[in-house]
C-alpha cells in the first residue's frame, strides 16, 4: 500500500501531496492498561529486546501503539508488536510520530502479539458486544488481511500460546504451545 492508495480522490482530481493530513485520527485516547498484569507481560515482551543484541537494529518494539493501516479508520492496537529496520522518531510534539503510522514508517511490523484475559478484545472470535455493535472482523482477520507476518495470541487463563502464522496474508493453522515453553 502507498501513500497514493491511501488517498480516495479519483485519478484526475488527484493533487499533489507532500503531507498527509491525520488531524481526524485519533492518535491517543488515554485509555489505561487493564491491570497489573497485563502490564507486566507487555513491558516483559518489549524491554528484553531493547536491552539485548539478539535483534538488529534498527527495531520498534512497541505496547498498547495503535496501528493505523489506513488513512481513513480507526487503527488496530496490538498489546505489543515488532518492526525491523525502522526506528521511532524523536519529536513526540509532532503528531505523526506518536503512533505507528504505515505511511511513515513505510512498512507494517513484522509482528503482533496479543495476550488475552477475556474474550471480549476480538483476538481470535469476536465478542457479543462487537457483533452488537456490527463488527464483522476479528483482529486475526484484520491482520491476515494488511499482510502481518506473525500474529502471536497467549491465552492466560488456558496458559497456551496461539500462533497463526501468516505467509502472504494467508492464514495458516495454529501452532499450539503448551504453557512449559513459557
Amino acid at each position: 500500500m502507498t501513500s497514493q492508495q491511501l488517498l480516495t480522490q479519483e485519478p484526475e482530481n488527484l493533487e499533489q501531496v507532500t503531507e498527509l493530513d491525520i488531524s481526524h485520527l485519533v492518535i491517543e485516547d488515554d485509555t489505561p492498561v487493564d491491570n497489573f498484569q497485563s502490564e507486566e507481560q507487555q513491558r516483559l515482551l518489549v524491554e528484553p529486546l531493547y536491552s539485548s543484541s539478539v535483534l538488529p537494529r534498527p527495531f520498534l518494539a512497541a505496547a498498547n501503539v495503535g496501528l493505523f493501516y489506513k488513512l481513513k479508520g480507526d487503527p488496530i492496537v496490538p498489546d505489543v508488536m515488532l518492526s525491523l529496520g525502522v526506528q521511532r522518531a524523536v519529536d513526540y510534539s509532532q503528531r505523526q510520530n506518536r503512533s505507528y503510522l504505515f505511511w511513515e514508517f513505510g512498512k507494517l511490523p513484522e509482528v503482533c502479539i496479543e495476550i488475552v484475559l477475556n474474550q471480549e478484545g476480538d483476538e481470535l472470535l469476536l465478542s457479543k458486544q462487537s457483533q452488537r455493535k456490527g463488527k464483522i472482523r476479528t483482529k486475526l482477520d484484520i491482520y491476515a488481511q494488511i499482510g502481518i507476518r506473525y500474529y502471536v495470541v497467549f491465552d492466560r487463563k488456558k496458559t497456551r500460546i496461539q500462533a497463526p502464522g501468516f505467509i502472504r496474508g494467508k492464514n495458516k493453522d495454529f501452532i499450539i504451545i503448551p504453557s512449559p515453553w513459557l
